[in-house]
């Protein structure tokens, strides 16, 4: 038994939510960069389209309980 992020068993074949058990939604996701490359426009645009799909992704990472 682990505690994997929920996403896993979509890719993962034969695992299974262990029965009587709750997820824990207390982690967050950061994305980090240099000071220096923050205001470059194509760092910018990456970073907007990283958190942009990942918001649209929400529920994968959740799971069923979001």
């Amino acid at each position: 038994m682990s505690i994997l992020p929920c996403y896993i068993g979509t890719y993962v074949s034969g695992l299974v939510r262990v029965p009587g058990t709750d997820a824990w939604l207390d982690r967050s996701v950061w994305l980090l960069l240099h000071a220096d490359l923050r205001k470059t426009t194509r760092v910018r645009l990456f970073v907007d389209f990283v958190a942009a799909e990942m918001k649209k992704m929400r529920r994968v990472f959740l799971g069923p309980l979001a």
